[in-house]
């Protein structure tokens, strides 16, 4: 086949390659700067001689590189060079060797067959070769013209050469002539040896084929293990055996043995393993045919595997540990966002400085005096950053430049409070502002400094460093050209870098027209199409572009295609070199591992825009495409297809890759295109409201970069669900999420389920995708709400912004459509003037002018195309939205019109007016088609009925009329009214109609009977203006400076909206979506949340009247139950956390102790009179009513036997039988002070001893008599707390206000341990149920885990805040602490690592766990909910147990698991909290064993259900079935 080197020669070069592998693969620091891509360059002769091995690369390889290389994190870039130019040339083969050469990551495919193609000119040529060459072929008479017309002179380098002419590439004739002359100078010069002392072997470049010019060039290059070569021979075959073989053998023996001694060379010298090589034997001859025929199948087989092995194999590893972990701290996301400034800061410093004496000197003073220049709210950073300026030993200089781009928006960055002050003395600040406009600083500005505009000498002087450090030239004659363009122009530095940048790339003197000239010779020279679409994507892309980016979206763009004569991918070539043609124009950033391309100013940007993107539709579609790009979107499987179609596909950008790193470009960049696409729903479903989205970028970024997303949104837009995900979710729950990123999903899902009835669906939808991720979640345990208490905080105010130099009359406003602008009027300084507002950014968009007095009304039409206005001047107007312009003037009535009224399909307008009448009128025509001129006073309000079949008028005359539109006659009459009509308002429904007259009053009437329904009271002074929302039950009424809202049903006032400003409200206008209440008053515009939240009231009664005061988790851990301040008993199904029964034991009368028996049969709660209630257990039937005690009930204990202890506050201890209906207690003794404790066995009591809080006592408990008094427990202060085993062991520890715990033996009374180590008060105490560990808090905010044994620390636990209560599981591994700052955490036993943490947003005073944490109780203070939560992936185990919960189903997750049923199991007791001194003391309750496999948190949850945790407080009752699961989320089925 193809000859080999020596076994000599291959070791050596094995050597080298070996050392060459490990150079490129071996780690280092300086590896973590370098972008992880690769660019694949795929060259061969032309493409009619490799049809089959092009289209194994691009239906095959390509599609499979393009996945390895998207999950492990590195980009392909792939180009063929054959795609844009059909025959290689000299000047494309030295093209892609350089670029080859000069990026270490790059990889070249060369394909070599049988053809070895024709010589070229080369691109360059030394002066010293030209010249000889010229000279040589003018001696043998040629015609030297030809070679001056194609090649000219390049002085920049310090060499000069000469170039080759692009435009002679095009014509092939020329270039054919021009070979021949070349080659004809070169051989006569070497013949003459002019040339030989140059370069012998350079010579050769004259006379051989590109092919042969690239492998030489990969052959002699040190880094030749980047490239791959597949050699194919055809065997056996001649040129006339078919008439195509002409297209893949040589007609020449010359031409066939030259390639056949470049094979022999590629495969003596290169790597056996960079090269494959083929001998195919065709049969018949035919090589067609055999591509086609079945072993042409296998060739194609083989060669994609050998291709797709190697490069895979190579680029795993160039591109090793490339994987993004996410920061592990929010140093380390700091320490990340600082590498990519320094990065940019070593670019900065490259940069030659040229010194300007009067800036330096001013920079020197500032630097060397060392004085003051100029939580997550911004006003609290900068107190906090202010602290430690303060503790600096040096000065912290401070560079913001250009302060105007600088953005503050309404979430984090309102400083209104904050009072200007100077900086602290160790901080200097230097901002720079490229106008004189005002600057919002945050400081002082205590100096200023004009920086003077640097003269054409300076500019001169600039260029001339940057130019030499490049190692470059210019002429004289080219430094007077760069002169001339700058001197009396405004062109900046910027621009002239760009010259020079195309004087040393063209060589060319006439570049003129500033930055503008600059792209129309662009454009000139690569194609307006190209170079458009380029500008086009870079000047939207705010946060750059890869390479790879920007290719694949000018790729998506068909049309863009079939403009520049492709049909495949966007030329790769032709967009390196536009990019590199752009120069100064664009600048690189290295971001995410990447370069980023983006534009280099934002002057350059405006140009750029202002030339490329002369429409709104045009900027859309941009942003659509870019966002297609990062969402997938328009990529089907047909096209992932390897051998769909011989197309560039680009590869789906999935969230996640499979190396299990992130997709961090889409993270960057989807959000801001779906922003300005104008697709809320996009934006919503696929980022912003997608929890896996805002989770990753929390992350990755830091959860301060996931609120200024939304806070860039919200200065875009104005939005229900974005503002209420940041507002009531996000920011409440900063601090949780700072301390443990884990709990976003925890935070989510507490408090988007606590308004799941209210939520939209993208919103329910995100609560969906967060339980999914909790049970797919297994990096460790996780604690998590199954129920919702938290509510979320009142957003009222959305927006507000002031007018400016707006002298302030009757303010008149109407939102647009969209809700997104708004239109006002009332300026008296400008009457009849029309504002248009940007509502969210508060820019003036627009200005309408044409009235001449002051407008009374505007409406904006539903279609969003056109307004009208109303003014005192007695005209009508209505307006474009799109052109501005005034489309018609009407004048239907004979005095002022006070107001108008569009229909719903805008097909008419109803008009009010001081003549006493109201008109209809069509709004194409203009015409009047009918009057209404009944009333006797001016007409001041008008409303019509949804079907806009009825006109509802109010007038002057104390008279509110109903009017059928289709015939003007008057239907009915709203007498009784005591004063003129001031407004009016109708409910959505048609029902009611709200009058307000100038008399101060308010009456809802109804629309069909006409009839006052009853009067709302309570709001100060007249009404101006009123305003139903669409959910029919609110309404709106404005008085002055205060908005008053009403329940139009009952009359109840809900809340008053306080404007904060001495001027009337005169206008109030309602959303389309019925979020918004948009209101003006004086100069100020208000937007309100108005969504009706149902819970925001009901809560604040429930946490006063019905919060908790005990709780309890049964025996078998199936049910819970708990008991509230006003007297309920609540049942809950811990299966699906659900509250399945609820009763009232006394209403009003507090529940204080609740408990289930040991048999989980029954369920007994004591109240604050000592009544005692039996309920069953199932179903929350009451069984008995026991009324042993008159005080309130503190303790009760259940018996394996069926009996029940109880011990009230006065110290009244009784045993009483379950099952006997009598009574008559079976014993009664009296000097116990509880809190008891009494194990199921009933052999032991133990208590408080009322004489001395200092001690405590063990009494037994003799069958039928009084208990006997075994040991005495003491400390030296209050006993505050204590402990025993679940089941009652030997142990019992006491913890006390002597900031001891005491270990006592119960059966001797012996002190075992005396464990000494808090700084305050011992708050609680629980004992493992093996008795090997010991867990205590205290207010020392110290949580202890003591060996029982030895008495030793086994582990120190710092909490935040004081401790209120621990707890232990079954096994003893896991403990659990609250404080008294509402935050659960649980912990490693072994070792005090922090397992999980959860915020209850509530102080905590006792929690209650489960043998394995799979459930928790939480009692917390003041709240009428009762949280249950789940410690997922719990590392505890029920060691004793052999069971778990079988009751319940198994989830899909564990189907092939054993399941165990409840015969099987056996019983045991459980593991509980602490006992502590306070009321409701619960018990907790046993497990059993754990399965094999975890099921996921939220397998059995009704989801569907909102706000699963409320006790509904007057009604009682009783679920005797087991609610119905729905359908759960696709996340979790995938389970």
């Amino acid at each position: 086949m193809f000859r080999r080197a020596s076994p000599s020669t291959k070791k050596q070069e094995d050597v080298k390659k070996k050392t060459t592998a490990r150079k490129m693969t071996s780690p280092s620091k300086a590896t973590t700067s370098k972008a992880v891509s690769t660019t694949i360059y795929v060259i061969y002769n032309d493409c009619e001689e490799f049809p089959l091995e092009r289209s194994v690369l691009w239906q095959d390889v390509l599609p499979e590189l393009q996945n390895y290389g998207f999950h492990s994190n590195f980009d392909v870039q792939w180009v063929d060079v054959g795609l844009e130019f059909s025959k290689l040339t000299s000047f494309t083969a030295e093209k892609v060797l350089r670029r080859w050469e000069n990026d270490e990551t790059s990889w070249i495919v060369c394909l070599v067959g049988d053809k070895y193609g024709a010589p070229t000119p080369p691109s360059t040529i030394r002066k010293q070769e030209f010249e000889s060459i010229r000279s040589a072929f003018f001696e043998n008479n040629g015609d030297v013209r030809i070679i001056d017309q194609s090649y000219a002179i390049d002085r920049s380098y310090q060499s000069d050469e000469y170039r080759l002419q692009p435009s002679i590439l095009n014509d092939p004739k020329l270039r054919a002539k021009l070979t021949k002359a070349v080659q004809k100078g070169a051989q006569a010069a070497f013949d003459e040896g002019s040339i030989n002392q140059i370069h012998e072997e350079r010579q050769r470049r004259f006379f051989i084929s590109p092919i042969h010019v690239v492998a030489q060039r990969i052959i002699q290059s040190p880094t030749n293990s980047r490239c791959t070569f597949l050699l194919r021979k055809f065997d056996g075959v001649t040129i006339e055996a078919a008439t195509t073989n002409a297209n893949f053998l040589e007609k020449t023996p010359d031409s066939s043995r030259k390639v056949e001694d470049l094979k022999n060379e590629i495969s003596a010298k290169m790597d056996e393993k960079a090269t494959f090589a083929h001998v195919l034997t065709p049969e018949n001859g035919d090589i067609a045919y055999f591509f086609a025929s079945k072993d042409g199948e296998k060739y194609r087989d083989k060669l994609t595997r050998q291709v797709t092995e190697r490069l895979k194999s190579q680029f795993s590893l160039m591109h090793r540990d490339v994987r993004p972990d996410p920061p592990a701290s929010l140093i380390d996301l700091a320490d990340e966002e600082n590498n990519s400034h320094l990065a940019h800061l070593k670019h900065q410093l490259s940069i030659p400085h040229y010194s300007r004496t009067d800036i330096d000197k001013k920079a020197d003073e500032i630097l060397s005096s060392k004085k003051g220049g100029s939580h997550f709210k911004l006003e609290k950073i900068i107190e906090i950053f202010e602290t430690y300026i303060e503790k600096l030993e040096k000065p912290l200089y401070l560079f913001i430049d250009d302060i105007h781009l600088l953005k503050h928006g309404n979430f984090l960055s309102n400083c209104e409070k904050r009072v200007k002050s100077q900086a602290p003395q160790k901080l200097i600040v230097f901002v720079t502002a490229s106008n004189v406009s005002p600057v919002q600083s945050l400081f002082t500005i205590t100096q200023t400094f004009n920086v003077t505009t640097p003269t054409e000498d300076d500019v001169i002087e600039m260029m001339k460093k940057v130019v030499a450090a490049e190692g470059r030239r210019l002429s004289n004659e080219q430094w007077g050209a760069v002169r001339q363009q700058i001197v009396g122009s405004n062109e900046n530095i910027l621009f002239a870098k760009s010259l020079i940048h195309e004087m040393l790339q063209q060589g060319s003197l006439n570049a003129k027209g500033g930055f503008e000239g600059r792209l129309e010779r662009l454009e000139v020279e690569f194609g307006t199409a190209a170079v458009q679409a380029v500008c086009k994507f870079l000047s939207v892309a705010s946060h750059g572009l890869t390479r790879l980016e920007l290719h694949d979206v000018l790729s998506s763009q068909r049309d863009l295609l079939s403009q520049i004569g492709t049909t495949v991918s966007f030329p790769p070539l032709l967009l390196d070199e536009i990019l590199e043609a752009f120069g100064p124009i664009l600048h690189t950033v290295f971001i995410d591992q990447r370069n980023v391309i983006s534009i280099s100013h934002f002057s350059l940007l405006n140009i750029v825009r202002h030339r490329y993107l002369s429409s709104t539709a045009d900027l859309k579609a941009t942003h659509v495409a870019l966002s297609d790009l990062f969402s997938e979107h328009g990529v089907t499987s047909e096209e992932l297809s390897p051998r769909s179609s011989f197309t560039y596909t680009n590869f789906p950008q999935a969230l996640k890759k499979e190396n299990g790193s992130t997709n961090v470009r889409k993270l960057r960049l989807l959000w801001f295109h779906l922003l300005h696409t104008g697709n809320m729903d996009a934006l919503k479903e696929l980022t912003l409201c997608h929890f896996d989205y805002i989770d990753l970028i929390v992350r990755y970024f830091g959860v301060m970069h996931l609120l200024t997303l939304y806070e860039e949104c919200a200065m875009q837009v104005l939005h229900h669900d974005l503002q209420a995900l940041c507002e009531q979710v996000l920011l409440p729950s900063l601090s949780t999420i700072v301390r443990d990123n884990e709990q976003l999903a925890a935070e989510v899902i507490g408090r988007l389920r606590f308004t799941r009835a209210d939520n939209s669906h993208f919103l329910n939808t995100m609560v969906e995708q967060a339980m999914g991720w909790v049970d797919l979640y297994n990096r460790q345990p996780l604690l998590v709400p199954l129920t919702c208490w938290i509510s979320p905080p009142t957003m009222k105010m959305c927006r507000s912004f002031l007018l400016k130099e707006w002298k302030a009359g009757q303010t008149v406003l109407a939102p647009t459509q969209n809700h997104q602008h708004v239109l006002i009027s009332g300026n008296q300084s400008a009457p009849g003037f029309i504002y248009m507002y940007h509502i969210a950014s508060q820019y003036l968009i627009a200005t309408f002018k044409g009235h001449s007095a002051a407008v009374t009304s505007i409406c904006a039409s539903n279609n969003g195309m056109f307004f009208v206005s109303t003014s005192v001047d007695l005209t009508v107007k209505i307006w474009s939205f799109v052109t501005g312009e005034c489309l018609k003037t009407l004048k239907p009535h004979s005095q002022k019109v006070l107001g108008a009224i569009l229909s719903s399909d805008d097909s008419f307008m109803i008009t009010a007016s001081a003549d006493s009448s109201a008109k209809m009128i069509n709004v194409e025509s203009g015409d009047v088609i009918r009057s209404f001129s009944d009333h006797t006073g001016s007409v001041v309000s008008l409303q019509l009925t949804s079907n806009d079949q009825f006109l509802i008028t109010g007038s002057g005359d104390f008279v509110v009329q109903m009017w059928d539109v289709t015939n003007g006659n008057c239907i009915s009459r709203m007498g009784g009214l005591m004063a003129p009509v001031s407004c009016l308002a109708i409910t959505t429904n048609d029902a009611f109609v709200v009058v307000a007259c100038e008399d101060e009053t308010l009456k809802v009437f109804s629309t069909v009977s006409g009839q006052e329904l009853h009067e709302l009271m309570g709001h100060e002074g007249k009404v101006n203006a009123l305003a139903c929302a669409q959910d029919d039950c609110q309404l709106f009424a404005a008085t002055k400076s205060k908005i008053f809202c009403y329940d139009i049903h009952n009359g109840q006032m809900i809340d008053v909206l306080d404007c904060a400003q001495p001027f009337p409200v005169f206008s109030l206008k309602i959303s389309s979506d019925n979020y918004f209440l948009v209101s003006g008053c004086g100069p100020k515009v208000h937007i309100w949340n108005i969504q009706k939240r149902n819970h925001d009231a009901h809560d604040v009664t429930v946490d006063k009247e019905g919060f908790l005061t005990a709780i309890a988790m049964s025996y078998d851990e199936k049910v819970s139950a708990c008991g509230t301040y006003n007297g309920i008993v609540a049942l809950w199904d811990l299966d699906i956390c659900q509250c399945i029964s609820t009763v009232v034991q006394a209403k009003g009368i507090p529940v204080t102790c609740i408990t289930f028996t040991v048999d989980n049969a029954f369920l007994i709660s004591g109240n604050s009179v000592g009544s005692i209630l039996l309920l069953d257990a199932a179903n929350g039937n009451v069984i008995r009513d026991i009324n042993f005690h008159t005080t309130e009930i503190v303790s009760i204990c259940s018996l394996y036997t069926g009996k029940v202890l109880s011990c009230d506050k006065d110290g009244k201890f009784i045993q009483w039988d379950t099952f006997l209906e009598d009574d008559i207690p079976e014993m009664v003794v009296q000097g116990v002070k509880p809190p008891v404790f009494v194990p199921p066995s009933g052999r032991i009591l133990i208590g408080h001893c009322p004489a001395n809080v200092k001690e405590m006592k063990i009494w037994t408990l003799p069958e039928e008599a009084a208990p006997v008094q075994k040991n005495k427990l003491s400390h030296n202060d209050e006993i505050t707390c204590f402990a025993t085993a679940p089941k009652g062991g030997s142990l019992v520890a006491t913890g006390s206000l002597d900031m001891s715990l005491k270990l006592w033996n119960i059966e001797s009374g012996f002190l075992t341990q005396v464990l000494v180590g808090h700084d305050d008060v011992v708050t609680c105490c629980d004992l493992a149920d093996d008795e090997r560990i010991v867990v205590s808090g205290s207010r020392d905010r110290k949580v202890i885990i003591w060996n029982v044994a030895t008495g030793d620390v086994v582990c120190n636990i710092f909490a935040s805040a004081s401790v209120t209560s621990v707890a232990l599981t079954r096994d003893g591994t896991v403990a659990f602490s609250s404080t008294e700052e509402g935050w659960l955490e649980a912990w490693t036993t072994d070792k005090g690592r922090r397992l999980s943490s959860f915020n209850a947003h509530r102080p905590i005073r006792k929690v209650i766990t489960s043998l394995e944490a799979n459930r928790l109780l939480v009692h917390l203070t003041g709240c009428a909910q009762l949280p249950i939560l789940c410690l997922h992936n719990t590392p505890a185990s029920a060691h004793a147990a052999t069971r778990r919960r079988s009751a319940r189903t198994h989830s899909v997750s564990s189907i092939g698991n054993e399941i165990v049923t409840a015969s099987d199991a056996k019983k045991e007791t459980t593991s509980a909290s602490s006992n502590t001194l306070q009321t409701g003391n619960g018990q907790a309750a046993t497990g059993s064993g754990r399965p094999s496999q975890p099921r996921p948190t939220f397998d059995k949850l009704e989801r569907s259900k909102s706000r699963t945790s409320l006790i509904e407080k007057d009604r009682p009752t009783t679920l005797t079935q087991a609610v119905t699961p729905v359908q759960k989320s696709s996340m979790c089925s995938i389970l």
